[in-house]
């Protein structure tokens, strides 16, 4: 039914189990996965982690209303968690679409920050030309290592402001 619906908008692929699954976006990079929840052996929140990491929208459906699996859904990076007896080919069609546009927003703002940390450059001690720093650094008998360690420590804590913000964003989106 799934496929009938989503064969007349999209070119679909399909798996008939995890592993199938896996090796096919191995292959082939699709713009949305639509994982049933069982998946024989397994079931799609083991699938999840991996899918998100490349990159991947995902969307869960399952036979069941579930409010755990919907939340794990979610907090795995899920795009949507819908119900088989509510699917029609709007419902997944919206889910779907709504799915690719928030993982083309996530991709855009981790470029984004990427590109921003890479640009982020901290003066070495050595490169200090201005009297205030370089008193600053000789008053309190910071050395090149208690730099380093100080560096480090801003990068981490711009990085951890970046990814509040990010998660705001796709929040958002």
């Amino acid at each position: 039914m799934v496929v009938r619906y989503l064969s007349e908008a999209f070119n679909v692929s399909e798996a008939t189990n995890g592993k199938e699954a896996l090796a096919n976006v191995a292959t082939v990079v699709p713009d949305c996965v639509l994982l049933d929840f069982d998946l024989g052996r397994e079931n799609a929140i083991h699938l999840m982690p991996g899918l998100v990491e490349r990159g991947l929208a995902v969307v869960v459906y399952s036979g069941r209303g579930n409010e755990t699996i919907a939340a794990m859904t979610y907090r795995l990076g899920g795009s949507d968690y819908l119900i088989k007896d509510r699917l029609n080919r709007d419902v997944l069609t919206r889910a779907i679409e709504k799915a690719i546009c928030r993982s083309s927003v996530r991709r855009m703002v981790d470029q984004s920050l990427a590109y921003r940390r890479s640009q982020l450059t901290i003066p070495s001690v050595d490169e200090l030309d201005d009297p205030l720093g370089t008193m600053v650094v000789g008053e309190f008998g910071v050395d090149g290592k208690q730099v380093q360690v100080a560096r480090e420590l801003f990068i981490e804590i711009v990085d951890d402001i970046a990814s509040g913000v990010s998660e705001r964003l796709r929040d958002h989106v």
